[in-house]
């Protein structure tokens, strides 16, 4: 009875090691998704100051894709421009900020983030990057929501993989074990032919799980999901898939402007930020787009303009 129990005992802590195992590979993998999109979301902004080094311009990117409160200021002394997290004071009749003070996030030298109040927008104080940023509208929000929708479809795809392996069962005895176990490594090596007893061929079968293959379709959804995320990050893409080629021209320009929205959308937040800083500490700080991607023509329709054209003194 003990034994029993022991040998049940160890049973559990087996599937509960399986379990444990499996929430760290979908961790991982969603952490991996989040990660991937994040990049493709900053990469699209590019961001120049003076004296302004990579980990300032990463640091305030990042805090603009997780819509943390964070604010512009000039560092004492020195005419560069410093960011970081604040606290509010005091709101006007719009509830915006109008007195903030800084956080100190990693214990930087109080002169290079003074703990003073800062009025915001006046010369000498600060300005905010964003304020009130609806989260269900924010860049991370829409990040983590996709992460773990490919991270679902992945681990079902998964499953479904493993299902559409179809075990061998096999009846022997200690005389015909070798024997069967012989024919199974024949089967699973591929070879074209097999030459057993009657007897042995019974004995051997596959079993049908009876799932069906959804992989292909699952495929498709996650080539959705990656086009959906893009569109609403801003993120120009193309899908690959053969059904693309039956999409209509109005159906490419409405994706295209919802992309182009979106994109414009982020920027312009940006550009407001950028404008503040010029205009009310008196910094050099501007943000841009770091590629502009048009629409390629297709050459057929260029070459028809230019015909109507030239057809049209």
């Amino acid at each position: 009875m003990a034994k029993t129990s022991k040998t049940l005992g160890l049973v559990q802590q087996d599937v509960l090691n399986g379990f444990e195992s499996t929430k760290i590979r979908e961790a991982d993998l969603r952490r991996r998704y989040f990660e991937k999109y994040k990049a493709l979301f900053l990469a699209q902004f590019e961001i120049t100051g003076a004296g302004l080094d990579s980990r300032a311009t990463n640091y305030f990117l990042n805090k603009r894709f997780d819509p943390g409160q964070v604010a512009g200021y000039e560092i004492p002394h020195t005419g560069i421009l410093g960011f970081a997290p604040y606290t509010s004071q005091e709101y006007d009749r719009y509830s915006y900020p109008s007195v903030i003070t800084l956080i100190n996030e990693r214990g930087a030298p109080a002169s290079l983030v003074p703990k003073k109040r800062r009025a915001v927008r006046e010369k000498g104080g600060a300005v905010l990057a964003h304020v009130n940023l609806d989260r269900q509208l924010s860049p991370v929000w829409i990040v983590t929501k996709y992460a773990d929708k490919l991270t679902e479809a992945d681990r079902v795809i998964a499953t479904n993989l493993q299902l559409q392996k179809m075990p061998f069962l096999r009846i022997s005895n200690p005389k015909d074990y070798q024997q069967r176990q012989t024919i199974l490594q024949g089967i699973r090596a591929n070879k074209p032919a097999l030459f057993v007893k009657s007897t042995d061929a019974n004995n051997i079968q596959a079993v049908q799980t009876g799932v069906p293959y959804v992989i292909d379709k699952l495929t498709q959804y996650k080539a959705c999901l990656d086009g959906e995320i893009k569109t609403l990050l801003g993120i120009d893409n193309t899908q690959s898939d053969a059904k693309t080629q039956y999409i209509n021209d109005s159906e490419v320009n409405s994706n295209n402007e919802e992309i182009s929205l979106a994109k414009q959308g982020f920027l312009v937040s940006l550009e407001e930020f950028a404008e503040n800083v010029r205009n009310v500490l008196g910094l050099d700080f501007s943000v841009k787009l770091r590629k502009e991607q048009q629409p390629a023509e297709p050459e057929e329709q260029q070459e028809e303009d230019n015909e109507s054209v030239s057809d049209n003194p």
